[in-house]
């Protein structure tokens, strides 16, 4: 999948989620679009509602203006006289016109959320080259499992966040059982408006359609917000860590892995 994390693995077979003892890890790859690793989502806190969905056709929508609680910048509201009833926001699975959309969201939420050493990198690759990954990614997915999910904004039509999900690919995994959440990005302008939950709910439901028992995501170690809205919503530290990086480059990125039961 395009991109890096947040802030998404590698653990000998024997290692079990939830033990303590899991070793830690490295990787030689840098930090880029084909990683998910740097990418720092969120919105709000709180346990979503699941709500079934087909893994083909998949949409979630909500019909009530979303909360003002939740932390980020707020923007003007789509229900006001002027902009008629609001449309109710979504989540679905991409498509391939979106592709420059998700290229140019990822790379806002790089500068915002993003240590300078961490995002330099990434926000080196040319938007034209990360756009032609994601359409790669939604056109031809190296397996079927793999998705790309984008939420939608009701009251302007635009994409407010993605996540990818699919098997996942760490060693200790049974790619049948576990799934991965690989991206998780809600853009920085949308923040605060619930389409983080309902973007997790939709990435939960997909894997649980695809036959994933357990979802696993990879997150930066300092991107404390992301912990947060993951373990205020049922999902815990399994003991795996992580570094990527390169030889050539001081840049590390430390990454901890968070799982979480799902059916």
């Amino acid at each position: 999948m395009p991109t890096d994390e947040p802030d998404a693995g590698d653990l000998p077979e024997t290692a079990v989620p939830g033990s303590p003892d899991a070793p830690d890890q490295s990787d030689t790859a840098v930090p880029g679009p084909d990683q998910s690793a740097a990418t720092a989502p969120i919105d709000e806190p709180g346990a979503p509602d699941h709500k079934p969905i087909e893994a083909t056709g998949l949409e979630t929508s909500d019909t009530t203006a979303p909360g003002s609680s939740e932390p980020g910048p707020a923007h003007g509201s789509a229900d006001s006289p002027e902009s008629g009833p609001r449309i109710a926001d979504s989540v679905r699975l991409a498509l391939p016109a979106e592709a420059g959309q998700i290229a140019s969201l990822q790379r806002r939420a790089w500068e915002s959320d993003l240590p300078r050493e961490l995002a330099q990198p990434l926000l080196a690759v040319p938007l034209q080259q990360s756009t032609q990954l994601w359409q790669q990614a939604i056109n031809t997915p190296p397996l079927a499992r793999c998705r790309v999910l984008v939420a939608v904004d009701g009251g302007t039509a635009r994409i407010a966040g993605f996540a990818t999900t699919g098997p996942s690919e760490d060693p200790d995994a049974d790619p049948a059982m576990h799934g991965e959440l690989g991206e998780f990005v809600i853009d920085p302008v949308s923040r605060g408006h619930g389409h983080g939950s309902r973007l997790l709910n939709a990435v939960v439901d997909t894997l649980l359609a695809d036959g994933c028992r357990i979802a696993r995501v990879w997150i930066r170690s300092a991107d404390d917000v992301m912990r947060t809205f993951l373990t205020e919503t049922g999902w815990g530290a399994d003991g795996a860590h992580r570094e990527l990086g390169s030889d050539l480059s001081p840049v590390r990125l430390k990454q901890v892995r968070l799982h979480t039961a799902i059916g």
